[in-house]
């Protein structure tokens, strides 16, 4: 009775270590902890198009700077930060580059949102500058993007992964900018990073098409070990614990 009595303890208190584990990944809306690497690659980019509709300018700066098709772009997250009714992501950011190696960069950034998204005025875009989206949301997505008013050239589909649709009118960034209507979808993943990306034309035609091409799954050895130890003790009662016949 006695040994049993340590089996069913042994059960709960590992049921409660994997509830908490798994409020410690999401318990600042963050899906990802420090050190996690993301890196995005590029795998259409038709440049004579996108000249065409957004101007000669269009790769000089910001998400799009220097990119090119076979390039990869990449974060290395530093703090995931939840104060002053903010949730603050700090990475290292190193543009658009075809090499595989990654040297140092002094290039940081902060990327922002308001832990409360009623603090969003109406007609809100996601980012100033086009294509209006942040490579990361909140979690949980659905429920916190649901509470902002969205301008009207966002739609949004959380049915099975999360999916924002973007209609880009002719001359709604600047006159003749872009030159005609396109089309944006970014779908992310679980964890609210940005893991497909596309910009194209009526007909499906593809300009420009960025995908994650590595995602990290730090909860993996967490979920190993904990599981590793149900199963240690279930065997453990399995073979010394259970009455025998």
């Amino acid at each position: 009775m006695r040994y049993k009595r340590v089996f069913f303890a042994i059960l709960i208190l590992s049921l409660l270590y994997c509830n908490m584990s798994i409020k410690s990944v999401f318990s600042y809306n963050f899906g990802h902890q420090p050190s996690n690497e993301l890196v995005w690659r590029c795998n259409i980019c038709d440049t004579e198009k996108l000249y065409t509709i957004f101007g000669m300018n269009w790769s000089s700066s910001g998400f799009f700077e220097h990119i090119d098709q076979g390039k990869k772009m990449k974060w290395e997250i530093i703090s995931l930060e939840k104060e002053e009714g903010k949730l603050n992501l700090t990475v290292n950011n190193w543009k658009w580059q075809s090499e595989n190696t990654w040297a140092n960069t002094t290039n940081q950034k902060s990327y922002w949102y308001y832990s409360n998204p009623s603090e969003y005025p109406n007609n809100y875009n996601l980012s100033k500058n086009f294509p209006y989206i942040k490579l990361w949301l909140p979690l949980p997505m659905s429920e916190y993007v649901s509470k902002l008013n969205l301008n009207q050239i966002y739609n949004i589909d959380d049915r099975v992964l999360f999916t924002i649709y973007i209609d880009v009118e002719s001359d709604y960034i600047s006159n003749n900018n872009p030159s005609q209507a396109i089309n944006v979808i970014a779908i992310f993943n679980e964890n609210g990073f940005l893991s497909i990306f596309k910009i194209y034309l009526q007909g499906n035609v593809v300009l420009l098409d960025i995908s994650l091409e590595y995602i990290p799954i730090y909860a993996i050895p967490i979920v190993i070990l904990i599981f590793g130890f149900l199963i240690g003790a279930i065997l453990f009662y399995i073979f010394y614990l259970r009455p025998r016949r």
